[in-house]
């Protein structure tokens, strides 16, 4: 008895000094096989085994290695439940880590190391898993619960670097066998912005689900610049997100997954090739809805997005491409066939091209509005209307002769196009793809927009006005190359002119096509002046016109009827005009056939038809106009004077008798009886002509030339008592006679009214051949 009492009491004694021993001896073992595995330190300050309360206790464990920090925890608690054990699972009550320190670093040979270092060659990665896939068995595992707190995670990687601090990670209900709800709960910061996610799944019911929760504030997107890659150079900005995630495994394995909520993008800062992008904030809402691990993929979004104070500056060439206040779009749908639609796309305080010396931008916007766009998997955009409310556009055009900002604006593109120049198969197939087509229901332009016109390339510069009052373009159908869409303009032109175009016009024809009626009213002459003087060869210096014309242009023919009403018109001819000008072509002084038609009220009405082939490159539309011009004011100005003088109606240009004044008219002359002054009595009514034609037409004049001929040569030597055949005083009485016929005519036509300012008598002539009178020429 006594004997197995002893044996008893040993065997009491030996159980409790290996309960006592077992931490230390535990402790003991932890630390020679962590120094076993290259930590040059490792310490366990104190460590405590309940095995009847299933207790496993770890205080303050520090490892170090190559005189660096490799982890640290203040405490580590594991708290098993024996009965998991009976029933040929494990199951552990608790599991808790607090005041954790360790880090993820990569290297620059990109190897990770997470207290020691990871074999992630991915060969080896590969063949292990291959190995491992079919052996992996989990065993039957419950926990109740999993607690981290103040874990400290020191993230520097290629990708992303900051410090993780995970204040609060608890996990429950965790099971490897049975159907339990588990919950996470993440409370943690990454580089100082707070990020909260709630999880609640239920992973092996008959269809696993999910439902959680992600708010994320100011996330700093410079902490994962090693994300990017070329030419993307910087992404800053501070994201916050609020979304909640719903997801269920079917039976057919595939995955139903709805993201909603926010996220929102503040002090965004992103560099593209040589642009810089900035936007004060830009603003998600709205669902994603996915079908994963489903063929095809199918997903739906539905959303609405604003981005504000956004810049697109190209800092190479000092150009502000593009700025706006607020841009939004609303109720946003797209999915995986690329079909999608929105209800309104606005764009409020736009700006676009702008260089850094410019008082003003190219285009101002106050506001733009793209209403129920469509996008079809047939790669067909249709939009219901796009309004411009506010426009303000400021064309200059620089002593170069180039808009001012364009050839920036080109620079600009042609640099991003050559940063994104992909290889020639790659462009080659992008070739060969069909484009996408456009449609637009309707293109308005608010009354009160302003297209602001100024011009360097002359002496003086110009600035002009256009003020709308009315801009509309409609049915516009990129894919319809024969579709005619109607358009109607209506606007001032300065202060004072006004302009109405209506009609309709072919865009995408394969030649320019249109039929457009237009009336302008009141536009100062000496505004366009600069703008036709090469054509004219003259400059206005001033004069007002109203222009109606009706156009019709189809496969190049075009057929137009031009209606000038000129008032008040002067001008002065340049001192070299191109050989091509009007000038140089019409055979008679520009201003001489104006003033021909120019009535009594300082009125030129003019009818031009321009008719013809634009598809001979040897014609152009100038040509066609010079020539159309030409050809209306000869005749019109001939024809007014055949009326005015029938039936005196005899004119030729460039007559023969003043030959040396090439471009003069020349009129049927008034003719004299032989040797007498005074012109025949049928004269008198053509001289009354000539005089009314003067009174009409104030800006004309008339060279009145004297002439004699053998005719009175011969009356002269009849009345005389002797022949004198070649007599000096004869020849003066000759000339006398032909200077006094002029004399008499300008004498009358002053006597009649007209001013003597506008009669230029020539120098008198005797030929035997000429005609007994005046002759007549303008």
């Amino acid at each position: 008895m006594v004997r197995h009492k002893n044996k008893l009491l040993a065997i009491a004694v030996a159980f409790v000094l290996f309960i006592s021993l077992l931490p230390v001896g535990v402790k003991w073992y932890l630390v020679k096989v962590l120094r076993d595995s290259d930590f040059e330190q490792s310490v366990i300050e104190d460590m405590d085994i309940n095995l009847f309360a299933g207790d496993i206790e770890i205080d303050n464990l520090q490892l170090r290695n190559q005189q660096q920090d490799k982890l640290e925890f203040a405490y580590l608690g594991i708290k098993f439940a024996w009965n998991g054990f009976f029933g040929g699972g494990i199951v552990i009550e608790s599991l808790e880590i607090r005041d954790a320190n360790f880090a993820v670093i990569e290297s620059d040979d990109g190897q990770f190391e997470i207290i020691v270092p990871l074999n992630t060659n991915p060969e080896d990665a590969s063949a292990t898993s291959e190995e491992q896939a079919d052996s992996i068995a989990l065993p039957q595992l419950d926990v109740e619960v999993v607690k981290l707190s103040n874990v400290h995670i020191d993230v520097r990687t290629r990708f992303a670097s900051a410090p993780l601090i995970i204040k609060q990670l608890e996990l429950t209900r965790v099971s490897t066998w049975e159907d339990r709800v588990a919950e996470l709960t993440f409370d943690a910061s990454w580089a100082g912005a707070p990020i909260f996610l709630e999880v609640k799944a239920q992973p092996l019911a008959t269809k696993p689900e999910l439902n959680g929760k992600l708010v994320i504030k100011d996330f700093p997107l410079a902490s994962i610049n090693g994300l990017l890659v070329a030419p993307v150079g910087k992404f800053n900005g501070a994201v916050d997100v609020d979304l909640s995630i719903q997801a269920q495994r079917e039976s057919d394995d595939s995955i139903p997954l709805k993201v909603a909520g926010n996220i929102t993008v503040n002090r965004l800062e992103l560099d593209y090739q040589q642009l810089q992008i900035n936007s004060e904030k830009f603003h998600w809402q709205g669902e994603m809805n996915a079908l994963l691990l489903a063929e095809p993929l199918r997903f739906s979004i539905a959303s609405t997005q604003t981005i504000d104070q956004l810049s697109v500056v190209d800092a190479d060439n000092k150009l502000l491409l593009l700025a706006w206040d607020t841009l939004a779009i609303k109720q946003l749908q797209a999915d995986e066939t690329i079909r999608a639609q929105w209800d309104s796309l606005t764009i409020e305080g736009l700006l676009a091209v702008k260089p850094a010396d410019a008082k003003q931008a190219l285009w101002q916007q106050k506001n733009l509005l793209l209403s129920k766009l469509s996008a079809s998997g047939d790669k067909k955009i249709h939009v219901d209307s796009l309004n411009l409310d506010g426009l303000a556009m400021h064309l200059l055009m620089t002593e170069q002769g180039e808009l001012d900002g364009l050839a920036l604006l080109q620079s600009s593109l042609d640099n991003l196009s050559n940063g994104d120049a992909k290889p020639a198969t790659e462009q080659a197939g992008a070739a060969n793809e069909p484009g996408y087509s456009v449609s637009l229901a309707n293109f308005s332009v608010s009354k009160g927009s302003v297209i602001q016109l100024r011009d360097k390339r002359f002496q003086q510069s110009s600035a002009n006005d256009l003020i709308i009052d009315t801009l509309s373009l409609s049915q516009i159908d990129q894919s319809s190359v024969e579709q005619y869409s109607p358009m109607k303009i209506k606007a001032g032109w300065g202060e004072f002119a006004t302009i109405d175009i209506g009609g309709e016009v072919a865009l995408f024809a394969e030649y320019p096509a249109m039929k457009i009626k237009g009336d302008i009213h009141s536009i100062s002459l000496p505004d366009l002046s600069p703008y036709i003087e090469p054509a004219l060869g003259y400059q206005f210096s001033t004069g007002q016109l109203d222009y109606q014309f009706d156009l019709a242009l189809k496969q190049q023919q075009i057929d137009m009827t031009n209606k000038l009403d000129i008032r008040r018109l002067e001008m002065e001819g340049l001192k070299n005009p191109a050989k091509e000008s009007l000038a140089a072509t019409l055979p008679m002084p520009l201003p001489m056939a104006l003033n021909i038609l120019k009535d009594s009220d300082g009125h030129i009405d003019l009818s031009v038809p321009v008719k013809g082939d634009l598809s001979d490159p040897s014609v152009g539309l100038n040509s066609l106009v010079n020539k159309a011009l030409s050809q209306a004011l000869q005749k019109g100005s001939v024809s007014y004077l055949q009326f005015a003088l029938q039936p005196y109606g005899a004119i030729a240009f460039a007559a023969g008798y003043i030959a040396e004044q090439a471009g003069t008219i020349a009129f049927e002359p008034v003719l004299a009886e032989p040797n007498a002054v005074a012109w025949s009595g049928s004269q008198q009514q053509y001289a009354d002509k000539l005089v009314s034609v003067l009174k009409a037409r104030e800006g004309l004049s008339l060279n009145l030339c004297g002439s004699s001929n053998l005719q009175d040569k011969e009356a002269m030597l009849a009345m005389q008592s002797s022949v004198v055949s070649a007599d000096a005083s004869l020849q003066d009485k000759l000339l006398l006679l032909a200077s006094e016929r002029s004399k008499a005519l300008q004498r009358y036509m002053i006597d009649q009214g007209v001013d003597a300012k506008r009669l230029y008598r020539c120098k008198a002539v005797y030929q035997d051949g000429a005609i007994a009178g005046v002759l007549i020429s303008m």
